[in-house]
């Protein structure tokens, strides 16, 4: 019975970690921010200024899922899979509708 309580409860504890395995790093997200977005869409640029705040979750993931920088697609081109997985979850992460939204790269 106990080692039944033990495979249960590995199991339970795998399947919660599972998900988190493939989601993004916000920390690296928000550098690739900065490296990224922050060099056309910052104060001295004549691009409009983008803030993580600026967009709600929905806002972001519509960017990532249809627009893919319609303006410059050659900024998506360059980066990874996982690249775009850790930007878009750093720009989730401090969106308009998060507990922290993001006001500056």
């Amino acid at each position: 019975m106990k080692r039944l309580s033990v495979l249960v409860t590995l199991l339970v504890a795998f399947s919660l970690a599972a998900p988190s395995a493939h989601a993004g790093n916000w920390r690296k997200g928000k550098a690739l921010f900065k490296d990224n977005c922050m060099s056309c869409h910052d104060n001295n640029s004549d691009s409009v200024k983008v803030s993580p705040g600026d967009k709600t979750k929905a806002q972001w993931n519509r960017f990532f899922d249809r627009d893919k920088h319609a303006a410059k697609p050659e900024v998506f081109n360059k980066l990874s899979k996982k690249d775009l997985e850790n930007l878009k979850d750093y720009l989730d992460k401090y969106s308009l509708d998060s507990a922290k939204p993001g006001t500056c790269g």
